[in-house]
C-alpha cells in the first residue's frame, strides 16, 4: 500500500487508514456513502455542480486525527485543532494534509471496498479542492466539464454506497 504523509503543524506525520476507521467515522457522522462523505463534507465539493462548498470543519478534524492515529502516532482531535491552528498561523495551508488523509482513506479499500489511487482518478478535483481563489475555482470547472470527466468522477463517486467490514478497534 502507498504511504501517505504530510506536514502538518510542523510535524511530518504518516496517514493510514482500515476499514475499522471508516466504520466509527460512519457511526459518528452518520453518511450514507463514505466516498459521498469525503467529497462533500471533508473536502468541501458539490460534484454534481462542479463547485465549492462549505466543508465540515469537525468531519476534517476527525478524519485527520483518525488517520494520523492510525498512521502510528496517535492524536486526539483537540492536537488536530493546536497543530491546524499553528500551520495557519505560519501562513502555511491545512489542505494538503486534508487531501493527504482523503486519499490515504480510498487507498485503504474502506471507501469503495478496493484500493484506489485517488489521486491519479480524480486530478480534476484535486484541482478543484486547491484552488485558492473563486477565479481558479472556476478555471477549475472548466476545465473538468467534459462529459468522459464527469462520468469517470461520477462513477467513483456514487459507487460507495456499502457498509465497511465490522471491527472493534479504532
Amino acid at each position: 500500500m502507498r504511504e501517505f504523509r504530510a506536514v502538518f503543524g510542523g510535524e511530518d506525520r504518516a496517514i493510514k487508514f482500515a476499514s475499522a476507521d471508516m466504520k466509527a467515522l460512519h457511526r459518528r457522522f452518520n453518511f450514507e456513502s463514505p466516498g459521498e462523505w469525503l467529497i462533500h463534507k471533508v473536502l468541501g465539493l458539490n460534484m454534481e455542480t462542479w463547485s465549492l462548498k462549505a466543508f465540515d470543519i469537525e468531519a476534517q478534524h476527525a478524519l485527520l486525527a483518525v488517520g494520523f492515529s492510525r498512521g502510528g502516532k496517535p492524536t486526539t482531535e483537540s492536537y488536530v485543532e493546536r497543530l491546524w491552528d499553528d500551520t495557519i498561523d505560519k501562513g502555511g495551508s491545512v489542505k494538503p494534509a486534508i487531501w493527504a488523509a482523503v486519499c490515504a482513506a480510498f487507498a485503504s479499500g474502506a471507501v469503495l471496498g478496493e484500493a484506489i489511487d485517488w489521486e491519479a482518478e480524480a486530478p480534476e478535483v484535486k484541482k478543484l479542492f486547491f484552488a485558492r481563489t473563486a477565479a481558479d475555482a472556476v478555471k477549475a470547472m472548466a476545465e473538468t466539464t467534459t462529459p468522459e470527466t464527469t462520468s469517470t468522477i461520477a462513477a467513483s463517486y456514487s459507487g460507495a454506497s456499502q457498509p465497511v467490514p465490522a471491527s472493534d478497534s479504532m
